[in-house]
Formats: structure tokens, C-alpha cells, sequence
């Protein structure tokens, strides 16, 4: 990761939370997408896929209890029984109608099977109720039955398969809404294994990057102390972050202090001599005066 050498300190102490975060908000994205989707599932189970199932079970068992109604009323031969058929028949298209206003999308169902009950229902009554005060045209009953049968057979077919179709559903819908949280659970723990993997890859050069850039500045400090203050020897550091800023300016401070020390030398030279030759004049004076002094 040579662009870690790049960055000033605080950018890289910086980058280890940013990418801690942007994991979090990643997931955090996943979980609510994901949390919205099995709303939506939850909410099409509760407010049409199991009012819609209730309602549709409810109603083939009506549409049985007409059929038997109807029935008994013929066998019984009882015009008060087969007016409480029109009260399961009321029921029964009440039901269908329902399940439309549940679901609009699901009228084109019901209102074939609406079709279907209501032509076997008129037609059974008008026969139930001829056979019931003698007035059945019995060579036209045969045919009048089985046109009966069919139509209710068709009725009871339909809407035998529309409740298997919403059981369907409804399990499918709980099932996809299962199978999302399991998903996001497992997405968390890969999205937490990555974003752990992340932030170590990461967060071991930019340890060892500044561990290593503050070594190599004291191993070079002890050096300088170490060589009897060597003014010659210079730190290198290929950081470009504030160490390597350090690192640049004390170099500088070094070349310049080594410059004046330099000129100080330079200048002390003169000095040096014309304290020689006026030690050596002094020595001469001494001996001068030495040898005058024994000669008087």
C-alpha cells in the first residue's frame, strides 16, 4: 500500500474508522433493503394472501351448504328449505365479492366463478322448486341437471383451485420472508469477516509504517550522538507524511548548523596563527631580555 506513505498521519488514523463505517452503512443498506422487501411479503400475507384464503375456504364450504340446501329441499319436498338456500347463496357472493375488494387484481377470478355459482344457482332453484310444487317438465330435467351439474361443478372447481393457488402464495410469500433473513444474517457475518479483514489490511501497515518511520528517525539521531557529533550524517526517510516532514527539516537544520560550524573553523584558523606568532614573539622578547640582563 505505497499510497499509505502518501498521507499525512492523521489521514491514515482517520482512514481505519471511515472504512469501519463504510462497512457498517453498507450493511446497514443490505439489512433495510432487505428489511423492506419482507414488510412488503409480510404485508401482502397479512392485509390479502390470508383474509383472501380465509374468506375463499369459507366460501366453498357456503357453496356446499346451497347444493345441500337445494337438495334437501327436493327430497323433503320443504319450500322453507329452499329459501334458506338464498341465504347461503346471499353468503356465498358476498364472500366472492369480498375477496375482490380485497384484492382488485384477483376480479377476473371471481368474476368467473361468481358467473358459474350464479348460473348453477338459478337454474337449480328454478328446477328445485318446480319438482317441489309439481310443475318439473321431467323430459327437459335429465338435460336441465346436468347443464346444473356442470355449472356448479365449474363454480366449485375454480374456486378449489383459487384457494390452492392462495395457499401458494401465502406459503411462498412466508418462505421468501424466511429465506431474506436468513440471507441477511449470513451477508452480516461475511459483510463483518470482510470489513474485519479490511480494517486489519490496513490498519498493520499504518502501524507499521509510523512504528517504523519514528525507529528509523532514532536509530539515525543515535547514530549522530554515537559518531561524536557528526554533522555529516543526514536521516533518511522516504515518508511523506509529517515524520517525513520532520525528517526533511531537521536535515536542513543539520546542513545549515554544519555550514556556520564550517565557517566558525574557518574563521578560528587566522586566530590560531597569530596566537602562535605572538606566543613565539613573546618567547623571543623573554629570551631577549634574559640575555641582556646577564650581560649587565
Amino acid at each position: 500500500m505505497n499510497f499509505l506513505t502518501k498521507m499525512s498521519i492523521a489521514q491514515k488514523l482517520f482512514l481505519i474508522p471511515i472504512i469501519g463505517t463504510v462497512g457498517f452503512l453498507i450493511y446497514l443498506g443490505i439489512t433495510t433493503a432487505t428489511a423492506l422487501k419482507n414488510v412488503d411479503l409480510l404485508e401482502n400475507v397479512i392485509e390479502v394472501q390470508y383474509p383472501a384464503l380465509d374468506v375463499t375456504k369459507s366460501a366453498l364450504v357456503k357453496m356446499e351448504s346451497v347444493k345441500d340446501t337445494l337438495s334437501s329441499a327436493v327430497t323433503t319436498g320443504d319450500m322453507e328449505t329452499l329459501e334458506n338456500a338464498e341465504t347461503y347463496v346471499k353468503e356465498t357472493q358476498d364472500m366472492l365479492q369480498n375477496i375482490k375488494s380485497i384484492d382488485p387484481d384477483l376480479s377476473a377470478e371471481i368474476n368467473g366463478i361468481l358467473k358459474s355459482f350464479n348460473d348453477y344457482y338459478r337454474l337449480a332453484f328454478d328446477v328445485s322448486k318446480s319438482m317441489i310444487d309439481g310443475t318439473a317438465d321431467y323430459s327437459k330435467l335429465g338435460q336441465l341437471s346436468t347443464t346444473m351439474n356442470n355449472n356448479y361443478d365449474n363454480a366449485f372447481e375454480n374456486l378449489t383451485k383459487f384457494r390452492e393457488v392462495r395457499t401458494k402464495a401465502f406459503q411462498t410469500d412466508i418462505q421468501k420472508a424466511s429465506d431474506s433473513g436468513q440471507s441477511t444474517v449470513i451477508i452480516g457475518g461475511i459483510m463483518a469477516l470482510l470489513t474485519i479483514i479490511l480494517l486489519f489490511a490496513t490498519a498493520v501497515p499504518i502501524v507499521n509504517g509510523i512504528k517504523g518511520s519514528i525507529v528509523q528517525v532514532v536509530n539515525s539521531l543515535k547514530d549522530i550522538a554515537q559518531e561524536d557529533g557528526d554533522l555529516t550524517v543526514r536521516i533518511i526517510s522516504t515518508n511523506q507524511d509529517e515524520i517525513g516532514d520532520l525528517v526533511h527539516w531537521f536535515n536542513q537544520f543539520m546542513e545549515k548548523l554544519q555550514g556556520v560550524v564550517k565557517d566558525i573553523v574557518n574563521a578560528s584558523l587566522p586566530l590560531s596563527q597569530l596566537a602562535q606568532n605572538l606566543n613565539q614573539l613573546t618567547d623571543d622578547t623573554n629570551k631577549t631580555i634574559d640575555v641582556q640582563q646577564r650581560s649587565a
